[in-house]
């Protein structure tokens, strides 16, 4: 991997609110900022609340940085751009994509250490996934991983082009992802230029349905969607195709890992219990969580409070922002693909 780099854009506030200026429960959460703030010019307040509520999904894996951040744009009272639900940072970036290069480089017969070394990537995250590909190799374990790269690159690239929402001058420099347009299905054909209509993903099917057992059922599970990269479990759900494929029967689960469900519930409900704290003007002592908080929002006002209560504390109100983010950063080729 040569390490090229992909830059984002800012996608307006205003472009995005547009969308979803009509909704029924944005319009009712806007009435009651409305009612806290008396005389306030909503338009004022409309970027922060967009911020608010659209960029601190619980579920999202980099959740503790991006509540962090959207308190610090209550605090000064400023919005900013900022990563929404389906965005991921340039780490977990790196993260996924050392799933394609190390099944890529076990296709090509190439040892953990020397590809990791080729292409800068983590050793123990690289051998991990070796691991769960199981070390007796056959040609139906080789279709099934070509198969299974397809899917994962190309619901992995239109990633890459999620934008940041916020106006330009609240840009986020880290906006930054390594690509993988380099990865090849052959000499002359790339991954993310198939669909599951080009010829050679057709012939890959029909040598699954010949090869191997129950191919028609390893192909259906291998097009069902997942959860989008930016959720906990995403990276869960390759670990179970990767090591379905790896022991040749399907694995519904995988044992406890240290990101454990668990684990992050407690980290949610610490967030949620300080910012409900912060605004009921309740003080936790000994609460890492809410000294950061309280930092971030700094000197308690109604106002501020109204934000966390309406926009910060309560989920988006409907898919809108996640399926018009999709339709506006993917290329109409992956749109076809149905990605």
């Amino acid at each position: 991997m040569n390490g090229q780099c992909i830059h984002g854009r800012n996608i307006p506030w205003e472009e995005f609110h547009s969308v979803i200026c009509g909704e029924e429960w944005w319009i009712e959460r806007v009435n009651k900022m409305k009612v806290s703030l008396g005389e306030t010019s909503i338009t004022s307040i409309r970027d922060l609340a967009l911020m608010a509520t659209f960029n601190c999904c619980w579920f999202h894996t980099d959740f503790p940085l991006n509540i962090l951040k959207a308190c610090e744009a209550i605090g000064e009272g400023k919005p900013r751009a900022g990563r929404s639900c389906c965005q991921v940072s340039p780490e977990r970036w790196q993260r996924a994509n050392e799933y394609v290069a190390a099944i890529q480089g076990r296709l090509r017969g190439c040892d953990p250490r020397s590809l990791a070394e080729e292409g800068n990537y983590d050793l123990d995250n690289i051998s991990r996934v070796y691991s769960m590909m199981g070390e007796r190799w056959t040609s139906a374990k080789e279709i099934l991983f070509r198969r299974y790269l397809f899917v994962l690159i190309n619901r992995l690239k239109w990633a890459t082009n999620f934008h940041l929402l916020g106006d330009s001058s609240y840009g986020d420099p880290g906006l930054t992802f390594r690509n993988f347009e380099e990865y090849h299905f052959n000499d002359e054909t790339y991954y993310f230029d198939l669909t599951k209509d080009s010829p050679p993903i057709k012939e890959l099917d029909r040598r699954i349905r010949r090869n191997v057992t129950d191919g028609e059922e390893w192909i259906r599970r291998l097009d069902t969607p997942e959860e989008p990269l930016c959720q906990q479990k995403y990276l869960r759900y390759q670990d179970i195709r990767i090591s379905s494929i790896g022991c040749g029967k399907w694995r519904k689960a995988l044992p406890p890992s240290t990101e454990s469900k668990e684990r992050f519930l407690r980290v949610m409900d610490a967030f949620d219990a300080a910012l409900r704290a912060w605004c009921d003007g309740h003080v936790m002592k000994d609460s890492p969580v809410y000294e950061l908080i309280a930092l971030k929002l700094g000197e308690e006002t109604s106002a501020k409070k109204e934000f966390v209560r309406h926009f910060l504390l309560q989920p988006p109100g409907s898919a809108t922002h996640y399926y018009w983010l999709k339709d506006v950063d993917r290329p109409k080729l992956q749109q076809r693909r149905g990605y």
